[in-house]
């Protein structure tokens, strides 16, 4: 990692970093409140690490009396860290600067922290979210999908209906048709002599 957090003294008052190998040793300026802001101001000084380290000690994350605060991840310009269980992300930096008699100092600063839990649930409200929409879309989908067939179904009922209507006056035309190949002059003769010889 590029930047490491090693712990800090029992008082919370000075912390260390490993910063691209070199170990820098500052005071906590880090404030919670209006917002959460991390701040050291201090140097790269191998000498006041040793110092604290066999004097009062460094009380490293995960020791008792720790902050909470750890470095899980980082790259040149930014870190995954956690601050009371909760995990967060931001750029950081290292500034340099002359104090008020010209000696050098440094200034760690971490930027605005991304909280990655929840931008994770916002994440996940967004999918829940879009997943319901689309089920939703499904469902409508499904509806029209429904009211289509029920609607073909109908029109092939009625068609169905027609053909037989039409069907059964074909067959009722053609049992009134007058019979074909009768002779109809001489039926009218027949009937005729039939009647002279009745009268």
């Amino acid at each position: 990692m590029a930047i490491q957090f090693i712990g800090h003294t029992p008082n919370y008052a000075t912390w260390a970093f490993n910063i691209n190998g070199k170990k820098f040793v500052g005071r906590n300026l880090s404030t919670e409140t209006p917002r959460l802001a991390l701040r050291w101001v201090g140097g790269i000084d191998d000498n006041e690490y040793n110092r604290i380290k066999s004097t009062v000690g460094w009380v490293k994350p995960g020791d008792y009396g720790s902050s909470g605060f750890a470095i899980t991840n980082s790259t040149a310009t930014t870190a995954d860290w956690v601050w009371r269980g909760v995990p967060y992300r931001s750029f950081y930096t290292v500034i340099e600067g002359l104090d008020e008699v010209d000696d050098l100092f440094y200034e760690l600063v971490f930027g605005a922290p991304t909280n990655l839990a929840q931008q994770a649930a916002d994440a996940a409200e967004a999918s829940r979210l879009k997943q319901a929409e689309s089920n939703r879309s499904a469902a409508e989908a499904l509806a029209m999908q429904a009211e289509a067939d029920r609607a073909a179904a109908e029109t092939r009922r009625k068609q169905e209906e027609a053909n037989k209507a039409a069907e059964a006056a074909k067959n009722a035309k053609s049992q009134i048709t007058p019979p074909t190949g009768i002779n109809w002059v001489t039926l009218g003769l027949q009937l005729g002599a039939a009647y002279l010889l009745l009268s």
